[in-house]
This record gives C-alpha cells, structure tokens and sequence, in this order.
C-alpha cells in the first residue's frame, strides 16, 4: 500500500500509481459505530433504516431492552434481533483497511438472542415488576476501563445526544427548514439538503412505487419517507426495498429510477442529490422512484 505521505495537507484521497491513497480520517464518518465511536466490529446493519453498527454494540443495545434503531428510534418490533443482519461487504472493507482492529469478545448473536427473550418472558410474568437500566459506567469499570477512557465514551454519547444522532426520531426533519443562524454549531444544511451532524451526512428521501407498473402496485405498502446516511448507495437501497417487498417472489429485483432515468447501482444519494436533482425547494425532499423487475 502507498505511504499517505503522498497525500497534501488539505487532501484525503489522490491515485498513485495506479492505487487510490486515503486519509483514514475520510472515512471515519462511514466505518466508525455510534454506539462505541470505534471501527466496526462484524458490521452489523439494521434492516428498517439501513444504520450499522458493531454487532457486539446493537446486540448490547436490545438486550438491555431497546427495540429502536439507535440512531434513528424506529421501531423494530418486539424482537428487533430478527430486524438486523450482517453487512459482509462492509466487515470485510473494515478488516482490510484496519487489519488489526480484531472482533471483541462479547457474547455470539445466539446467546444473547437467548438472554432477551428470557428477560422478556420474565417482564411479562412480572406483571409491571420495574426493570433495571444497564449502566455502562458500572460495566465499563467492572471490566477494568481506564477512567479517563470511561469519560471520553460518555462525553461523546452526550455529545451525540445532543447533537441529534441519538434520541430524535429524525436528524434531518429537526434541523431541514431551521434558520441557518438557529443551527448548533457542529450542524450544516448544504444548500442541496444534506444534513451534516457532527461531520456524518444525512439525507431525507421518499420512495414511491412505479404508478405505471401494475406488478409494482401491488406489493406491499412501505413508510414513504425515510432517513438514512448520505453515503448509502442504490444497490443498498434496492436490497434493502427488495427485502421489504418482494423477498418471497421468486427472481424479483428492485430497479430504482430518480426523474425517469435507472439509478445505476454504484451512486449514491448524495450523489444522485448533488448530479441529479438540479430543482430544488427547502421543503422538499429527495424522490425516488422503485419498480419490480424479475428475471
């Protein structure tokens, strides 16, 4: 690999020799979990609103009795281990750029998919018995974490919380349409739309189904409006559709179009927002297009 030497003080990416040299700092906003503020660790994707996380995270995170997106709020049911998956292409990006930021060692998926529907069948035997918050200073301390490193982890998810990635049900509805001069300090609103909290880009979109493909029609309603990183690309968003709508139908795909024009599977939103979407009022929101093909 090319020494980031190469790269200037105000560049995070240039092409040497054929190979693409970044500056990991260009790509915290897209490999770093929100719950832990590290690397991914077995990146793990909710399947509702497409956020990621570390496994060993999202899975601390319900079984402490959350059924929300952490992010985001939705919620995922009354069993949200069944709303998430892993993201194989992600987990394997993260293990090659940081070869040693190994996995952790906290419980598998099962075990920990065990302990919640026990903790949930004791609940409801309980019959309003209170139940205990987890504490994460206790746990951390439990497991021997240095104090100030303690620190650092609740000063970021205060920073966090406060700063709209955890506890609203929308980042990008609070801050669209708020005077520019209204808005904290570690937020922006790109002309374009594109929320940027604490250096992560998020986008509003809708999603509406073909009107003139009848096949299309009549699928399953989904939530029209959504929220997700500005990174997300079309071939995501398509999977994520496909498993919503269609997984049962034998050889179906989901073809995304923006203004008529077929998305190509590689762009992303913040892409197609910045190329594709030349009209725009502050009180719209980015609208896409999805039709039913099958092979």
């Amino acid at each position: 690999m090319a020494s980031a030497s190469v790269l200037g003080p105000e560049q995070d990416a240039v092409i040497q020799g054929g190979k693409l040299v970044v500056r990991t700092r260009a790509l915290n906003a897209y490999l770093v979990c929100e719950l832990c503020n590290g690397y991914f660790r077995n990146a793990t994707t909710v399947s509702e609103c497409l956020h990621t996380f570390c496994e060993p995270c999202i899975l601390r995170h319900f079984d402490s009795g959350s059924t929300k997106c952490p992010t985001c709020e939705t919620d995922l049911g009354a069993d949200p281990f069944t709303a998430i998956r892993q993201d194989m292409a992600l987990k394997s990006l993260v293990e090659r750029i940081f070869p040693n930021a190994g996995p952790g060692t906290e419980p598998s998926r099962k075990k920990k998919r065990k302990r919640s529907r026990s903790k949930s069948t004791a609940t409801a035997a309980g019959a309003g018995a209170a139940e205990t918050p987890t504490n994460d200073a206790a746990a951390a301390a439990e497991a021997g974490e240095p104090e100030a490193k303690r620190a650092r982890k609740l000063e970021n998810k205060k920073s966090a919380a406060q700063s709209g990635r955890v506890g609203d049900v929308s980042v990008t509805t609070k801050y669209l349409g708020m005077d520019k001069s209204a808005l904290p300090p570690n937020v922006s609103v790109s002309s374009k739309g594109i929320v940027t909290v604490d250096n992560v880009d998020w986008v509003k979109f809708a999603v509406h189904p073909d009107p003139n493909d009848a096949a299309t029609l009549a699928l399953p309603s989904i939530a029209s409006v959504m929220q997700t990183k500005a990174s997300i690309d079309i071939k995501r968003l398509a999977k994520h559709l496909r498993k919503k709508l269609c997984r049962n139908i034998p050889g179906a795909k989901i073809e995304i179009l923006f203004n008529g024009e077929v998305c190509a599977p590689e762009f992303s939103l913040e892409f197609i927002i910045k190329t594709r979407w030349h009209s725009r009022d502050s009180a719209d929101v980015l609208d896409l297009t999805y039709r039913m093909i099958q092979s």
